[in-house]
């Protein structure tokens, strides 16, 4: 490849996005990995390689993620890799779908024909993303599925996929749960939409948590897309469910958690049953488990996600391979009684 001059460009479908860099760094780093709480005992969260000194200026990298702009997890984890790209003076293009899969299937085709070194997916929708993956495996162009995985049809396509395991995730969390109720209770359960694979992930965590014991999901809503409407049907719930037949809601996110608490509050039912959220990403979500009003939840840090999947990625340029072909981040549970001993960069709000 002919070298060209080191740069950064980040695009949002035909125009350009402007993206400042994080201010957060993996300054906590310790031999390349952060040593932080979890429930149980203390662990540290592996950043992968530590390729300081290498130079990555022949290469071009292109990178489409399903929705930068989405939450405060989202946009820190752009900024994160961001930053990380930069300090490797990698030749970067980003791509934003902002969750469209017919514009991320362009800026796929898009990145194909820029014949790219490298390309990180964090797919909008897992199921079509097969195709995408297939296309860029056809061009011979390496592809490491980040954050969110492709469906598993599509994994012989790819080199793996670098980011939290979701059913660890709602698995270690509802486990929680379960030690909380005492192995008995009734649970409400709120996910999104079944074509994501952390949805379909999380789902089974907590089915497989509560498999043999006495803890029942009585409801489960599936589409639970935004706070609002997390909080529309909790307040239907409220409604059909008198006091003391809810022990507990369980949420595939913390935004579907927000909702619930806001529907408890409207009803002055707030406090009458524990809230537990699969997975949080936003970093202000500490303080509801601070506060008690979330009971358990694991934590995912987008600078961690992100600087852990670039560094692996990266390292596969270098002629080497993924630890795992599933390369899990690890989520540790977050209670009250550790949330104020974290060791976490925060993120934005």
């Amino acid at each position: 490849m002919i070298k060209i001059a080191k740069r950064f460009l980040a695009f949002c479908g035909a125009g350009i996005l402007s993206l400042s860099l994080c201010a957060c760094t993996s300054g906590q780093a310790k031999n390349n990995g952060l040593d932080i709480s979890s429930a149980d005992s203390d662990v540290t969260i592996d950043l992968g390689p530590d390729l300081s000194g290498e130079d990555f200026s022949d290469y071009r990298v292109g990178v489409s993620l399903a929705n930068c702009t989405l939450n405060t997890y989202n946009s820190s984890y752009v900024q994160a890799l961001n930053e990380a790209m930069a300090e490797y003076e990698v030749n970067t293009t980003v791509f934003d779908a902002f969750g469209d899969t017919g514009q991320q299937a362009a800026q796929i085709a898009t990145l194909i024909s820029m014949d790219v070194d490298l390309i990180l997916l964090w797919p909008a929708n897992s199921d079509t993303a097969v195709t995408w993956v297939q296309s860029i495996n056809e061009a011979g162009i390496p592809v490491v599925t980040v954050n969110t995985d492709v469906s598993s049809e599509g994994e012989q396509y790819i080199q793996g996929y670098v980011g939290p395991s979701g059913v660890d995730e709602a698995y270690h969390t509802a486990s929680q749960m379960v030690e909380d109720l005492e192995g008995m209770g009734s649970v409400i359960g709120f996910f999104a939409q079944d074509n994501y694979a952390p949805v379909m992930e999380r789902r089974q965590g907590l089915k497989s948590a509560i498999a043999g014991t006495n803890v029942n999901l009585i409801e489960e809503y599936t589409n639970c897309t935004e706070q609002s409407i997390a909080a529309t049907y909790m307040a239907e719930f409220l409604k059909k469910h008198a006091i003391g037949e809810i022990d507990a809601v369980f949420c595939y996110d913390d935004e579907c958690a927000l909702g619930v608490l806001e529907a408890m509050d409207a009803a002055d039912r707030s406090g009458e049953v524990k809230v537990y959220v699969a997975a949080t990403g936003t970093y202000d979500s500490l303080s509801y488990i601070e506060d008690g009003m979330i009971a358990a939840t694991a934590i995912q840090s987008p600078i961690v996600d992100a600087r852990t999947a670039v560094n692996h990625s990266l390292n596969l340029l270098l002629g080497n391979s993924l630890p795992e072909f599933h390369t899990y981040i690890s989520t540790p549970i977050i209670t009250s009684d550790n949330v104020n001993s974290l060791n976490l960069t925060p993120w934005s709000s």
